[in-house]
């Protein structure tokens, strides 16, 4: 598969990055000689240091073979013009442009291609629903949700005082008498599928797949116990701030109701929230206050004294830091669990964050890149392959096949299948039930396989499950 990225920036770095591993061919075109420089010295990708809107330099990248065009500069014009000129130009590229602007994104170039972009992505609503989601199952913890059913994979860290430290894994499942994998385990950042003998150490980071309802007991038993969230602190009056008040905000007239009936179709609605905004800046605030009459808004800057102990916060039951500084929303996130804050989440750009603000306590960390990149991976993967969910900055991922005719596995049962040592195959979805198989659960025809393993086996277990 040959992509041609535009914009060699966070986004387009870790698209490059996560595409090349998967031994896809990428040409990136970055008019920065810097950032051109940086990628082409640790990313094995062909470079161009040019403008993308030019058809020479769209064909020096390579434009008329491309499978996917990718525009994902910091303007929205620029991406979307780069993609009309795709379009007009050359026929067989698929295009896929980052547009931040919500009446942009908003428009009818959701529903149907318009000027030549067929896929548009927003940073800020694929994050939003990552921190809706997060918060509708009580922001114990990072969750990926799988499509139908009631499985999840969820990240749970092991404490110093948790049950589980020093026993095998065979033996927690034994214990808790709960249906649910460890997937993954994160010890000292190093990732590795376990065994059944693995024994769990304090500190290590398990990511467990199971139903929403295992996943609870197994989060009690370790110390983490179910809080209903019914009021919510916002540090910072934002886009995104402001899109996940409109669909958690009680009256059902107010907001922007264009990105509301974007959201509708994948979060439910809870009208029973208590909402408090703190915001530095004197207009957002004022902004904040109009369009949620009665909300709490606090203008202030949350980094200067005292903000915080004078008692704005006190009962809430989760508290939100979205500010435009991903270091003032981990240490803001971090001191509202020691004054008492049950649940936060910090929004972060950068993915290596991600586990760092996990650790120091902090319940759900979300990166905006990462939710960027996770949605325009979903669209390049197609056919049998239908999507792609990375694990942190780990060198793992989880990968979702529809096992079709001429499948080598198909008929075989889990032990039969050979699949790269650090990889298993996690789930099996069969006519809409959700099933953890066992060895000897044997695998048919239009089944849904999730697979776990290390990004570069990915081409060995595609191989293993499609047969191409």
């Amino acid at each position: 598969m040959n992509i041609i990225i535009l914009g060699g920036g966070r986004v387009g770095y870790n698209l490059a990055r996560q595409l090349v591993s998967e031994d896809k061919q990428v040409t990136v075109i970055e008019k920065s000689l810097s950032a051109a420089k940086q990628l082409a010295n640790t990313v094995d990708c062909h470079v161009i240091n040019d403008e993308g809107n030019s058809p020479t330099v769209l064909r020096e990248a390579g434009i008329e073979d491309a499978d996917f065009f990718v525009a994902v500069t910091d303007s929205d014009e620029i991406n979307m013009i780069s993609c009309g000129l795709v379009a007009a130009e050359f026929t067989k590229p698929v295009t896929i442009a980052r547009v931040r602007n919500i009446d942009y994104s908003a428009s009818r170039m959701l529903e149907n291609p318009l000027f030549g972009i067929n896929h548009v992505v927003n940073p800020e609503i694929e994050t939003a629903r990552v921190i809706l989601r997060a918060i509708e199952r009580g922001a114990k913890s990072n969750i990926l949700l799988f499509d139908q059913g009631d499985l999840q994979l969820c990240d749970v860290f092991v404490p110093e005082d948790s049950p589980f430290v020093g026993k095998p894994v065979q033996l927690m499942r034994a214990e808790t008498e709960s249906n649910f994998l460890i997937a993954l385990l994160n010890r000292n950042d190093e990732y590795m599928i376990p065994s059944g003998e693995t024994v769990i150490f304090a500190g290590d980071k398990l990511h467990l797949l199971g139903s929403e309802a295992e996943l609870d007991s197994v989060l009690e038993i370790n110390g983490r116990h179910t809080t209903p969230i019914h009021r919510i602190a916002i540090v910072g009056g934002g886009k995104i701030s402001r899109y996940i008040a409109d669909q958690l905000y009680q009256p059902g007239d107010s907001g922007n109701n264009i990105f509301k009936k974007l959201l509708s179709r994948m979060v439910p609605k809870r009208r029973n929230r208590v909402l408090h905004f703190i915001e530095q800046d004197y207009d957002k605030s004022k902004e904040l206050i109009e369009r949620y009459p009665d909300a709490h808004v606090t203008n202030a800057d949350i980094s200067s004294e005292g903000i915080l102990e004078e008692g704005d916060i006190e009962g809430y039951d989760l508290l939100l830091t979205a500010t435009g500084n991903q270091e003032l929303n981990i240490i803001t996130a971090m001191y509202a669990k020691k004054l008492g804050i049950s649940r936060t989440i910090a929004l972060v750009q950068r993915r290596g964050y991600v586990n760092m603000a996990h650790e120091l306590g902090i319940d759900v960390v979300v990166s905006l890149n990462n939710a960027l990149v996770n949605s325009i991976l979903k669209i390049i993967r197609r056919g049998n392959v239908r999507s792609i969910h990375s694990i942190s900055d780990s060198l793992f991922e989880i990968i979702e096949f529809s096992i079709e005719k001429g499948s080598p596995i198909a008929g075989k049962s889990i032990r039969e299948i050979r699949l790269p040592k650090q990889s298993l195959i996690m789930l099996v979805v069969r006519e809409n039930e959700q099933i953890l198989p066992h060895g000897d659960f044997t695998l048919q025809l239009n089944d849904r396989v999730f697979v776990i393993a290390r990004t570069d086996d990915m081409k060995k277990v595609e191989g293993a499950i499609t047969g191409k």
